[in-house]
């Protein structure tokens, strides 16, 4: 058994020389043929490489290899003994050296934990380190270091485990170290991208650099060149000035149109009717340029705050500002101190409503004088009832007959008893001390007469000024119906009150009447329009005619909303 045991690693030392030193045979070495040719042909140093990288490895004894390169050279029968010795003596050291790398694979090999990526990378790069760089050699020398083991009977486990491993990871075929080789692959992708993006905002950076160094210099090459030309203007004396202009404001006069254009009427006391005045004259003349010039000097000439109104109005109707916040604006410029009124409110926004109709209809504007009529007038009305003795507004309530014009009809108070009303409880009322505020006059200046109204104008303008009458909204008749001070109603009514449009509509129509649609919105609409209106008219109203024309006849709105409240108690 020794005996094949011996034979068997002869074979495989002949084997390892045959794998290793193809090229190499038991009588013969080329190398040292080579060697001689390379030195008889001159080329030293050729042979000196040879020499030192094939022939010193290969006979690493000084002795033994000069007595063979002598025997070649002298064609001494010795050296085919010579080379059996030598061809032995390596067969030796390259088993020697195969099982020192079987060893050290199998190590490695038994080293490793298979559940861990980094030590199965670790170790598979550790191992083909040590095998031919080319994938399927690799494969191939890791199968023959296995094919040794088992002829040697040397770590055959180990050599197979490591033959798995290299075979597995060679081929790409472990899932472990695929995904830390993916992983690998994105970051070094990632950092090849950050190094470009680095790379190139640094080119960027650089370039940006030499432009600023670039404008820099043209700048202070300008500089130089513009430098002689000014000391010249300076040694010749040439001064240049652009001219200024003065405005003699003393001088400038205004026509009368303009001054038409420009003033409100000086008899115009309360604020309210100031606010109103400006802004219907200046609504429409927020892009006339050439008004707007016009104003300014006159503003300046006689101090006033008119173009600073013009303004107030222009940047609010440019900016889309309601009409209640420039109004307010126009007036907070009129007055000085604190001032609020109620009344004065209200009647602010009703006229401002009837002025601003007039201003869409293309009227001139007439309204200051129109408001400074109403005024008067009110203030006599207002005079008259004053002077009439509390016992003779009694006496003159007694007197209207029930259904009369003056007096109440269908249980609803004549206006003329809401006046005497007022009247009273005015009287009765303590009387409030109230801070009257400054306020500008901006004709306190002025010499130039104002333009008088036509008599027409201000008729016109007069009719649509008049006071709407107060009579009654949807919600006080139904508090009135059901006897209550509040309404709760709103929703309820809304929901019942096209079911009486139909009643009231359709009496006398017939069973199979079915009423227009158009008909019934009409009067729906309206009701859910005026629902708190207390000035609700429906005489006057454009409802009414529609509804007309549509051949449906409803003198009073009241008839629906007492049916709908008739359907609503069921």
């Amino acid at each position: 058994m020794d005996t094949m045991h011996e034979m068997s690693i002869l074979e495989l030392e002949t084997e390892l020389l045959r794998t290793e030193y193809p090229q190499l045979s038991p009588d013969h070495d080329p190398d040292i043929e080579r060697y001689y040719d390379l030195r008889a042909l001159g080329h030293s140093t050729e042979a000196l490489v040879l020499y030192q990288s094939r022939l010193v490895p290969r006979y690493p004894d000084d002795q033994f290899r000069t007595k063979i390169l002598k025997a070649y050279r002298t064609h001494s029968p010795l050296y085919g003994e010579l080379m059996k010795q030598a061809y032995y003596q390596l067969g030796q050291r390259v088993l020697e050296r195969t099982k020192k790398l079987i060893k050290y694979i199998a190590v490695k090999a038994d080293s490793f934990n298979e559940t861990d990526v980094y030590s199965t990378i670790k170790t598979a790069d550790a191992i083909l380190a040590l095998l031919p760089r080319e994938r399927f050699e690799a494969v191939m020398a890791i199968e023959r270091l296995h094919r040794y083991a088992e002829r040697l009977r040397y770590c055959e486990k180990s050599i197979a485990k490591a033959e798995a491993l290299i075979r597995a990871y060679v081929t790409e075929s472990l899932s472990i170290v695929e995904v830390e080789r993916q992983r690998r692959k994105e970051e070094q992708a990632r950092a090849q991208a950050e190094e470009r993006r680095r790379l190139v905002a640094r080119d960027k950076a650089e370039l940006q650099k030499q432009q600023r160094l670039a404008s820099e210099k043209e700048w202070q090459r300008a500089l130089q060149e513009a430098r002689p030309r000014t000391n010249l203007q300076k040694s010749s004396g040439a001064k240049e000035r652009s001219p200024q202009v003065h405005i003699d404001l003393n001088s400038i006069r205004f026509s009368p149109v303009d001054l038409a254009r420009i003033q409100i009427p000086p008899t115009l006391t309360r604020i309210e009717d100031k606010t109103l005045a400006f802004c219907f004259k200046y609504w429409n003349l927020i892009r006339d340029s050439a008004f707007e010039r016009i104003l300014f000097l006159y503003s300046r000439k006689y101090n006033t705050k008119h173009y600073e109104v013009f303004s107030t109005i222009q940047r609010g109707r440019l900016s889309g500002k309601r009409d209640e916040e420039i109004l307010a604006s126009v007036m907070g410029i009129l007055i000085t101190g604190y001032y609020y009124s109620i009344q004065g409110d209200r009647y602010l926004q009703r006229q401002w409503l009837l002025l601003k109709a007039k201003l869409e209809d293309g009227e001139k504007p007439l309204v200051p004088n129109v408001i400074q009529e109403h005024n008067r007038t009110s203030q006599r009305r207002r005079g008259q009832l004053k002077r009439t003795p509390v016992g003779a507004q009694s006496q003159r309530r007694a007197s209207f007959p029930r259904g009369s014009p003056g007096g109440a009809e269908n249980g609803k108070p004549s206006q003329a008893q809401r006046v005497d009303t007022e009247n009273i409880a005015s009287q009765n009322q303590p009387k409030i001390r109230q801070k009257i505020p400054e306020t500008i006059n901006a004709q306190s200046t002025l010499k130039d007469p104002i333009p008088a109204v036509s008599a027409q104008g201000f008729e016109a303008a007069k009719k649509g000024l008049e006071k709407p009458v107060r009579r009654f909204s949807v919600s006080e008749r139904l508090m009135h119906l059901s006897g209550r001070s509040y309404d709760v109603y709103q929703d309820l009514f809304l929901a019942h009150v096209r079911t009486a449009i139909r009643r009231v509509l359709g009496k006398g129509k017939g069973l199979f009447f079915s009423l227009p649609q158009e008909a019934e919105d009409l009067v729906y609409e309206y009701l859910k329009r005026n629902y708190s209106n207390p000035y609700m008219n429906w005489d006057q109203s454009q409802e009414k005619q529609k509804l007309e024309a549509l051949g449906f006849s409803l003198p009073a709105i009241e008839t629906i909303i007492d049916e709908c409240y008739r359907i609503m108690g069921k």
